[in-house]
């Protein structure tokens, strides 16, 4: 992150890069934007340190939510055929 452009210039650049919005109106200049968006550009990104796979993680309460949901998806795929497989045992041994 050396040579990073900063505040007008980013934007100046950004602009040159994509001169339009998403559904074709285009951009403000920088004199038009107010002063939090300009803010927004004069700061530098934060660097979040790799996670021990490699990822770049969102947050940790993105990634404890994808662990949680992962954890139900597996489980679920474990215990649903285990509860089946008991009932039919149960239903087996009352015959």
């Amino acid at each position: 992150m050396t040579d990073m452009l900063l505040g007008k210039a980013a934007y100046d650049a950004s602009l040159i890069a994509s001169p339009c919005c998403h559904d074709g109106t285009p951009r403000r200049t920088w004199e038009q934007l107010d002063a939090v968006q300009q803010w927004s550009w004069n700061t530098t990104p934060r660097e979040y340190p790799a996670a021990p796979n490699g990822r770049q993680p969102f947050s940790r309460a993105t990634d404890f939510t994808l662990y949680l949901v992962n954890g139900l998806a597996i489980g679920s795929a474990i215990a649903v055929p285990a509860l089946v497989f008991l009932a039919w045992l149960f239903w087996l041994v009352r015959k």
